[in-house]
């Protein structure tokens, strides 16, 4: 994921807005060999989760992440973020549960290394680091935006059919016949002369 897929999503706060799951971690406190970092969203959080994503529920939020020193002063966090989305169905109108689970890698670069990075603006390919501000990585509110990016845009029950046009048998005969079905028909006409 770039970070301008991630900018502007539905899971980023908008600017200067403190993040709804916050979980900071200190670039001082990640010891070489790494730190492991877990934690999970109380039923508050989830609430104000499900009103920034616009969704019915969110429940069981939780994100299991591995922190190592990455660079000179960077950090790069790789996990998994967890958790249960509950949307209204685009057929039946009903409630639907979609059950996500994400893998991550972030990686964080202090404000002034990004400041250096140059990219040309054709290249989608390109991950840019997030910006670790002030020596701290916000590993909850990066995870959030994996998170929103695999909610479904277009819930759906498993078991839901759409048929927007009938069962197609009931009224064949209503149905007028294709202009090349008329044209076949004249062409297979015999000549009367």
């Amino acid at each position: 994921m770039t970070h301008s897929e991630r900018d502007g999503s539905a899971g980023a706060p908008p600017e200067n807005e403190k993040p709804v799951f916050s979980h900071v971690i200190l670039r001082d406190d990640v010891p070489p060999n790494g730190l492991d970092v877990n934690f999970e969203a109380d039923a508050a959080t989830c609430a104000a989760l499900a009103d920034r994503f616009q969704l019915e529920a969110i429940e069981a939020v939780r994100v299991q992440s591995h922190i190592v020193p990455f660079d000179k002063a960077g950090l790069r966090a790789t996990g998994r973020v967890c958790g249960r989305v509950q949307q209204i169905c685009g057929v039946t109108l009903e409630p639907v549960w979609t059950q996500i689970d994400e893998d991550f890698t972030i990686e964080f670069q202090p404000v002034d290394i990004l400041a250096q990075f140059v990219i040309p603006d054709d290249d989608v390919e390109t991950d840019l680091p997030e910006a670790l501000k002030d020596g701290q990585a916000d590993i909850g509110d990066m995870a959030m935006q994996y998170l929103a990016l695999a909610i479904p845009p277009w819930p759906r029950h498993a078991d839901a059919e759409f048929d927007a046009y009938g069962d197609g048998d009931a009224d064949d005969e209503a149905q007028p016949a294709s202009p090349f079905a008329v044209l076949a028909e004249l062409r297979d006409k015999p000549d009367e002369g």
